[in-house]
């Protein structure tokens, strides 16, 4: 955590520079997420960003443009505070992004949080009990945001925004599905999380993120777990994988009295990319169809472009966040270990699952 001195001095000047505009980008982490996507969203966009530095565990810089400063973290994982902070990184006018390996989220948030707006990739953490240690953090006043790009997809943004407007939309869903399958693998010399974690958290979120922007008390359970591991891919193009890999999870939305519940499929490896959630009422129709196909580092760009304004609005909260982890957690504990599968096919439990009629209702938002 910041040290006292430091979080007292900006204090006053963090509520006096809430409205201001945010000009400096901090981004701890040098590994995929970053290389891939943020990165080059930064990269595209500019967001007129007056200095970047980037901190990491490389011994050398490993991106490239635009220009910017680099700090190695060292071998303790403490941000060297005395220099960022006297490149002026230390403000309230700083975003910091932490997207390092997920067991040392909170580790660096924690030394940030209260000094500068930081923004933290999903999950929060590796387990809950750490994410609960940004509790205090959740309550106003504070700017810790959680991330998860595919809220930030074109489709589940437009959707999340409708039942904002519109408490219609999910007044009559009974079920939810969701289709989270892709052909590929974990590519070589990435860090492997879980797939509850790392795959199931977009559905999740984006189901809590709806519901709650309709206002009142939403509650999530999961009821049962099934998960499963993919052989090695024959041809190579993919790292053999050491976490689960296929996962469905079922359980039920409690929103306002109104239950809710949801099946969600998700597998790498598989025959086909087919990512969706599909909203339905009691009778089967497609009350919404929200597409979470969007690749590419445009959803990044709109992550990026939110965090950056006077007062970001990213779908859901901190609290939200940390309850989500205490959901996956629940689901990882609870999960049953199935037969591995194929690569290039699909586990049993998922196999034989079908997909419901995609009766559209009148009026059905389709985003």
């Amino acid at each position: 955590m910041a040290s006292p001195a430091v979080q007292s001095a900006v204090g006053g000047a963090w509520r006096a520079c809430r409205k201001s505009r945010v000009s400096r980008l901090g981004i701890l982490g040098g590994g995929e997420v970053v290389k891939k996507k943020i990165w080059p969203a930064v990269r595209a966009n500019g967001h007129g960003l007056d200095r970047i530095a980037v901190c990491s565990l490389e011994s050398r810089d490993p991106l490239g443009e635009p220009r910017h400063l680099y700090h190695r973290v060292g071998s303790d994982s403490r941000l060297p505070s005395g220099s960022l902070e006297a490149e002026g990184f230390f403000s309230p006018k700083t975003l910091w992004i932490v997207a390092t390996p997920s067991v040392s989220h909170v580790h660096y948030a924690l030394q940030l949080a209260g000094v500068s707006r930081v923004a933290i990739e999903k999950p929060l953490d590796a387990t809950a009990a750490q994410a609960r240690l940004l509790r205090p953090y959740a309550s106003r006043g504070f700017e810790v945001y959680p991330i998860d790009h595919k809220l930030f997809n074109a489709s589940a943004l437009a959707f999340v925004d409708a039942c904002r407007r519109n408490r219609r939309i999910l007044a009559s869903v009974r079920h939810i599905e969701g289709r989270f399958l892709e052909k590929a693998g974990f590519s070589h010399g990435r860090l492997q999380e879980d797939c509850i974690a790392d795959v199931q958290h977009h559905p999740l979120v984006l189901i809590r993120a709806a519901f709650r922007s309709t206002g009142g008390r939403t509650s999530m359970t999961i009821d049962r777990a099934r998960v499963s591991t993919h052989a090695p891919d024959a041809h190579g193009r993919f790292a053999a994988p050491r976490v689960w890999t296929a996962s469905r999870l079922q359980g039920r939305v409690v929103h306002n009295g109104q239950t809710v519940t949801y099946d969600l499929l998700q597998a790498k490896g598989a025959p086909m990319d087919e990512k969706f959630v599909r909203f339905h009422d009691a009778d089967g129709s497609v009350v919404a169809d929200v597409d979470l196909g969007e690749s590419g580092w445009q959803a990044h760009a709109r992550v990026l472009a939110e965090l950056l304004k006077p007062r970001p609005n990213m779908r859901y909260g901190l609290a939200d966040a940390i309850a989500v982890m205490e959901l996956i957690d629940r689901g990882r504990a609870m999960a049953s270990q199935e037969p591995a599968y194929r690569f290039g096919e699909l586990p049993g439990f998922l196999a034989h699952v079908p997909t419901p009629a995609r009766r559209a209702v009148r009026g059905a938002t389709r985003a």
